[in-house]
């Protein structure tokens, strides 16, 4: 993960224990010495935006219906992450990709489809991308977004570049994604 030095002492702050192997990438681990994925990155970053008073952004959770026979069949959820920040809703997605490029079939049309709906509706969308072979993140708005879905083409770390902003941990926040929308 490329951590700044500044990076590296919030995390370990908040009990995060920071492997430094010689000669390559940093990589960031949970104090239990679990890999954390991104979802667990923003979850904790939800938590301590709460505590501090900056954002109220929950997971809305994945709806599902129950069969007969007590078999349960997940729905067409929204998207990961829904809440207010300085006073205006705010809808996004984490994505990760292991590669270069986020797949665009790795991004639902429903997924798109809600979050270009909340950002006409006046809220903040936007796709919280998580490149994690060189430890990057970016926030791109859903509307420089969806020409690329559009055109069935993946997203990639220099078009992410361009028409995103990275982000990384904060003194006070383990990933500062909110960064990203000043």
């Amino acid at each position: 993960m490329r951590l700044t030095n500044a990076d590296v002492r919030a995390l370990q702050a908040r009990g995060f224990k920071i492997n430094q192997q010689t000669g390559k990438k940093q990589h960031a681990e949970s104090y239990a010495g679990r890999g954390m994925g991104l979802q667990e990155f923003v979850n904790q970053a939800n938590i301590q935006y709460r505590q501090l008073g900056i954002a109220y952004i929950w997971d809305p959770g994945t709806p599902a219906r129950w069969l007969p026979g007590g078999e349960i069949v997940p729905k067409e959820g929204t998207v990961d992450h829904i809440g207010v920040w300085n006073g205006l809703g705010i809808a996004f997605d984490d994505k990760e990709t292991a590669t270069d490029e986020l797949p665009a079939a790795n991004v639902k049309t429903h997924q798109v489809e809600f979050l270009m709906d909340f950002s006409q509706a006046g809220g903040i969308a936007f796709i919280l991308v998580a490149y994690t072979e060189p430890g990057r993140f970016f926030v791109v708005p859903v509307e420089k977004y969806f020409p690329v879905w559009a055109g069935r083409r993946g997203l990639k770390i220099e078009k992410a570049e361009r028409i995103g902003r990275e982000v990384r941990a904060s003194r006070r926040v383990c990933l500062d994604y909110l960064k990203g929308l000043e």
